[in-house]
């Protein structure tokens, strides 16, 4: 090839990309620009907070200087951090915007981890993203909001718990809560026959900790644009993702080609048999695509992530606050005397403990595990106030933020479970504006479809440890710092584990 060939074709190039610029530049023209940092400065920023895994406290900080949105061009591409939940509410929820906002951007996770658009999480809202978002739905809903089996299959696995606990001085708490949790997604997943066999739950631990290891979006603004990283010897992108894809062929083998050896049409045992059973009814119906095995195993991906990991940083961090704070361990354990004495632990007693309920709303807005939930994509040009968003923006809620303004959260770095209880010592209802400004599991058609069963899952958690158990810090033990501003970035954070004493109550509650 000549120097005037590649010189020629060069000019093409500079010339292409600067009617690209000149006309994103008049599409910005026309509307008032969102505020927000630009220049080299800006870029500079943002890679070095990718580097240090902490975006989201650069975000928080662009949040305080231009306000409730701001908008960051990386390179050729907008992200736009939301700051206010009840904006958040608007773009996501509105019927006039709703369509437009809800889809996924393009990520690495999703492409190569969880089966590209064979996930309803990770993907775009499709005809076939939504009937296997419903059907998604429709499985959980036989097993999380079904109160008495979901009951069953807990209560059997904190009694074994308790029962071990019982042994025991002092415990590392939060390996405990999460081999209890665990149990609950072995027998979700794979029925309640399942043995729960230490081997199967380290499968399900190993895969939750190599997807926390890697996906979050400081991760994803390098691997998404430049995937080849994960092959790169050296760089902990390739370790982490080896990591996580070793983790997830194994909870494949584990919960979908195991299951399905044994899997009997009419006899499902747990959430990947009715997957199955779905999977045939589609087959019989000639609509093979919408139910393929790949899209079993992305749906066995998210179901374990949506299970676990929320919760359990959730209860650890909890009983860390209630160690440290023993004024709020007693109003948990009066409450808990008072509404259920001496019957066993059950969903029933919910309504009538309010306190408790207080403080499962608090330790997620306090701990407020993942920064940004999962980043939204504009599909067109969204008008949002006097400002536009751009076509192909991502969009992202900094709960992070959201869940600290002093402004709208008094004391926002101070744990605070009676902020929940109105005058009366009630729980305040849902259209409350502190309930309004807590945004924990996504809004709209992009919520997660298993928060109801999380918040059955940490009531009946905290209600049986308070009942049985007095927890105190040990002498000579250190326990983690319970600021969320010292923990370490991942893509859901939290305190880190923990060893705590324990002291049985007395047997007359």
């Amino acid at each position: 090839m000549s120097l005037l060939t590649i010189g020629l074709a060069l000019l093409v190039l500079v010339a292409f990309f600067y009617l690209l610029r000149s006309r994103a530049s008049r599409n910005r023209a026309k509307c008032k620009l969102i505020p927000g940092p630009s220049g080299f400065g800006c870029i500079k920023a943002f890679i070095s907070g990718a580097r240090k895994n902490n975006l989201h406290v650069l975000a928080s900080t662009w949040a305080e200087k231009y306000g409730n949105v701001v908008r960051v061009r990386l390179f050729t591409q907008d992200i736009v951090y939301i700051n206010d939940v009840r904006m958040v509410r608007h773009l996501f929820n509105s019927p006039a915007l709703k369509e437009l906002t809800n889809d996924r951007p393009p990520t690495f996770i999703s492409k190569y981890v969880v089966y590209g658009d064979k996930s309803v999480a990770f993907t775009s809202r499709t005809a076939q993203q939504r009937v296997r978002r419903k059907l998604f739905h429709s499985v959980l809903k036989f097993y999380g909001e079904n109160v008495a089996r979901f009951e069953e299959i807990f209560m059997k696995s904190l009694n074994k718990l308790t029962g071990q606990m019982q042994l025991l001085n002092a415990v590392d708490l939060s390996q405990e809560i999460s081999t209890a949790t665990l149990r609950v997604v072995d027998s979700l997943l794979a029925g309640e026959g399942s043995d729960n066999s230490g081997e199967k739950l380290a499968t399900l631990a190993k895969f939750d900790a190599a997807f926390s290891d890697l996906f979050f979006f400081d991760n994803e603004t390098v691997l998404q644009p430049f995937p080849f990283l994960r092959f790169v010897p050296g760089l902990s992108f390739k370790s982490k993702y080896d990591d996580l894809i070793r983790a997830r062929d194994n909870l494949v083998d584990a919960y979908f080609y195991d299951v399905k050896k044994t899997y009997v049409r009419g006899r499902e045992r747990g959430v990947v048999d009715q997957l199955l059973t779905a999977q045939a009814t589609y087959e019989d119906g000639g609509n093979k695509d919408m139910l393929e095995d790949d899209v079993i195993k992305a749906l066995l991906c998210e179901t374990t992530i949506a299970s676990f990991l929320t919760t359990s940083h959730a209860m650890n961090t909890l009983f860390l606050l209630v160690i440290l704070h023993k004024e709020i361990q007693e109003k948990l354990y009066a409450e808990v005397k008072q509404v259920i004495g001496h019957d066993p632990p059950s969903l029933k007693h919910r309504g009538s403990m309010p306190y408790t309920e207080a403080a499962i709303l608090e330790v997620l807005r306090y701990a407020t595990a993942g920064p940004f939930l999962l980043p939204h994509y504009c599909r067109d040009n969204v008008p949002l106030g006097e400002f536009t968003i751009q076509k192909g923006a991502i969009l992202l809620a900094n709960v992070w933020y959201c869940h600290r303004r002093e402004d709208q959260w008094e004391e926002p770095w101070t744990f605070k479970p009676d902020r929940f209880l109105d005058e009366n010592g009630a729980l305040v209802q849902a259209d409350h504006p502190l309930r309004q400004n807590l945004l924990v599991f996504g809004i709209g058609s992009r919520s997660c479809p298993g928060e109801a069963f999380a918040r059955s899952r940490m009531f009946l958690i905290v209600v049986t440890l308070v009942k049985n158990f007095e927890f105190f810090a040990l002498d000579g033990v250190p326990l983690p710092d319970p600021d969320p501003r010292s923990w370490k970035p991942n893509a859901v954070m939290g305190p880190g584990p923990y060893r705590c004493g324990i002291r049985p109550r007395s047997r007359s509650v």
